[in-house]
Parts: C-alpha cells; structure tokens; sequence
C-alpha cells in the first residue's frame, strides 16, 4: 500500500502535465500563463480634445476631482501654444496654489510644464500661454491639476483650456490677427504693409491676450523706425502703466525695448506715443512684442519706416522727418536758404524735424531762428541742434533754454562750415503741442 504521499505526489505530476508543463513545441514558452495588464498608465481614460477648440472644466470640485486627463493626437511637427486660464466663477484664489499642467509626449515622459501663479490680489481672474514643441508625432497627453503648498485643503478651479497651431502649422487668425500671441504664431508683415499704421489691441478681445506678435519680413541691412501710439479704449487708471514693445531677431536677441518710455513719459492712456530706431544687421525678419503694464485693456498702433538710404520716400510736405535717417534733403542758395515749418508733440510723426545738406563753401555763416505767430507759448524753448553725421551734436542754438518759448522771437548765431561737408539741423521743443518756426542761413 503506497503512502499518501506518493499519491500526492503523483496527483501534482498528472496535473503539471495536464497543463502543459515542461517544454512544448511554441519554443518553450509557457502556456496558460495569465498575461500582464499591459496598457494601463496615468494616462489612460484621458479625454480626448482637438486643435483650436477652448474647453471649460474645473478641478477639485469633488473629492475625486482632483486631476483632469486629455490627450491630443498631433500630426504635424512644430512648436503649439497651450492658454490656460482661470476665472473668476467658482475658482478660490489663493498665491500659494498654482494651476499648473504638465505636457507630455507619445511616450508619455513630460516635455514641459506650464504654470499659472494665483497673485495675493487675485480674484481667480489669471492667465498663461506656453509655447511647447513636437518632435515626434502622435499623441500627446496633458495633466491638469492645482498644486498647493503644506496640508491645505484642495482648491476649487475653474479653467479654460485650449491648444492651437504655430503659424507654420496653418494657425487660422482673425481680421485683428489673432491668435498672436506668442512669436510661432506672430502675424506677418512686409514692408509694403508695415509702413503704414497696424492696429491692434490687447487684454480686450479674450483671456491670455496680454501680448501681440508680429513678424517684419524680408527686411534688409539698415535703420528702422518704430512708431508706437496708445489710441481710443485704451484704459487708464493711474501714472506708469506703459504701453510696451520690443524688437527681437529671429534668434531672440533684444534690439530695441520701449520700455525705455519710462524715462521720457508714460504711455498709459490715449494720445501717448512713443518712437525708437533699432538696426537692421541682417537679410531675415524681425519681430515685434507689443505688450501693456498690468494687462489693462488697451488699444494701439504702431508702424516701422525704414531710412531714406533704405529706399523710403518722404511725402510732399516732407515728412515724416522725425529721425536723423529720415531727414529731409536741401540744398544751400547763394545768399540765403529759408526753411519754414512746423513741429507739434501731440503728432507722433512731427514732434521733431530733420534736414541735412551739404556745404558748398568753407566759410561762417549767420543762421536765425525765429517762432512764428501760432507758436503755442510754454516753459520751453524751440531749439535747433546742429548734428554730424555721426549724431554729435556741434552746436545749439539758443544756448538759453528760454529765449524762444512764445511766438514772435528770434536769436541770431554763427556756425563755421566746411566744404564737402555733411551737416543735419534738428528741431525740436520739449513739451508744448505746437510751434511754428522759420530758419534763415546767410552766406
């Protein structure tokens, strides 16, 4: 009589190689086994979204609310633009929470992370575009959720979410140029159009439209004037929340920043204006950030002119003269040269004229300057500098900064010329709207 063991062990053989135990003719893989889970990550049950559709949803509304999931399958390379942003309805606004949404790729290891700071003063009213690249097509997946700081409880978000294209990967934009708002999606400009006033706003027509973003093409060596102008609906509730822009290459390096309006007079309500010259190094394209202080809504207009070298022409009467690559041409008479004119600050293109000549004779010369009737009387003179070529000045006229500030006044100088050379008159006033002016140079 065998033992229970033996039967046992017995019953365990039959029953290994019931079930295939041992090798088999599918190369010894094991059969019967049962298989992983494969396929479920974080992300799977993400809602599916598509290019250029906004979306509204919350976060921790509910205890098992505390993530939202999407995917978006991407089928061109390039650089995309995600906006992100809360509102006021329903969201507890607080600094130390963050909406915050991380970009992940195909293979699902996050390529960059967007995140929106809730400000002390916040009323749950903020914003946030992040620009991110694809190298890889497929699909992609985003993970929102509001991080926090210690122990604190959950807080409640309601956001607005959107993805869109790069201008080269067919980004549709409105009659305004929209969306612009960061440099793949600026709005394209030759010289034929960008000479002329382009109007814009921003923080007007939708959330995460703090910025705008426009591309000169096509530009070619030389010096460029920006014109910038704070226009009607421009909201203004205190001093010192300017209107801003800036020039960038194609390589992003700075150029021109009027930020630098802070040292000459804010542009922070309808009417201000501001102008700059940047330099041109190369045969590519140039952009243009166009931004404002506190993202007050405001609405402007800016345009680029380049220099008279560069092939600009100035109009019938002159102008724009404003800079010294756009001063107007003249010729010195045998006896005395005459120019009459005008300039007026509240003019963005005439608040200061520009001439050059160059001498025919080598010789001291009488120059008169006077202010005609209409001059707008104030606390400062009219002024003529005369300029190198290299933009130093070599003489001023009058040397007294109040000689010349009513109408009807005049002061007689010297300047010494020399033959050959190239001299520039500049003309300017500070701070009074209009004054009209005649130059006499006598031989």
């Amino acid at each position: 009589m065998r033992s229970k063991g033996y039967i046992s062990l017995l019953a365990i053989a039959l029953l290994f190689s019931a079930c295939g135990g041992g090798s088999s003719d599918n190369g010894g893989d094991p059969v019967g086994e049962v298989p992983p889970v494969v396929g479920i990550t974080e992300f799977t049950g993400a809602v599916e979204i598509s290019l250029s559709n906004e979306r509204n949803d919350s976060i921790n509304i509910e205890d098992n609310n505390l993530i939202d999931y999407f995917k978006l399958e991407v089928t061109s390379l390039g650089i995309y633009t995600l906006y992100t942003s809360s509102y006021a309805a329903g969201t507890d606004a607080d600094y130390a929470y963050r909406l915050q949404t991380d970009i992940h790729g195909p293979d699902e290891l996050m390529i960059k992370r967007s995140t929106l700071n809730f400000e002390l003063t916040s009323i749950g009213e903020e914003w946030q575009t992040t620009e991110f690249e694809v190298t890889e097509i497929g699909t992609h997946y985003f993970k929102t959720y509001r991080e926090r700081v210690g122990p604190a409880e959950n807080k409640t978000t309601n956001y607005k979410f959107q993805i869109e294209p790069s201008l080269k990967n067919n980004l549709v934009q409105d009659e305004e140029g929209e969306f612009n708002d960061v440099q793949s999606q600026a709005t394209q400009h030759t010289v034929g159009s960008f000479i002329h006033d382009i109007n814009g706003t921003v923080n007007v027509v939708r959330d995460s439209d703090a910025a705008d973003w426009y591309e000169l093409q096509n530009l070619i060596p030389g010096t460029y004037t920006l014109y910038l102008e704070a226009k009607s609906g421009t909201e203004y509730i205190s001093s010192g929340q300017s209107l801003r822009a800036k020039v960038y290459d194609i390589y992003g390096n700075l150029h021109t920043d009027l930020s630098a309006a802070y040292a000459v007079g804010n542009m922070d309500q309808a009417g201000e204006w501001y102008r700059e010259t940047f330099e041109v190094l190369s045969n590519e394209s140039y952009f243009i950030k166009i931004s404002r202080d506190y993202d007050l809504s405001t609405a402007y207009s800016f345009k680029v002119l380049p220099s008279i070298a560069n092939g600009y022409e100035l109009d019938a009467n002159g102008e724009p003269n404003d800079v010294q690559v756009l001063a107007k041409s003249i010729v010195l008479d045998d006896i005395n040269t005459t120019i009459e004119d005008s300039i007026n600050m509240t003019d963005i293109t005439d608040a200061d004229d520009w001439f050059e000549f160059t001498s025919d004779v080598t010789q001291t010369v009488d120059i008169r300057l006077e202010t005609l009737s209409g001059t707008t009387g104030g606390t400062y003179t009219l002024l003529l500098e005369i300029v190198d070529v290299y933009g130093n000045t070599l003489k001023q006229i009058p040397t007294n900064q109040f000689l010349l500030n009513y109408e009807n006044e005049y002061v007689v100088d010297s300047f010494n010329l020399v033959m050959g050379s190239k001299y520039y008159l500049h003309v300017n006033r500070r701070y009074n709207p209009l004054t009209t002016y005649k130059i006499t140079i006598s031989k």
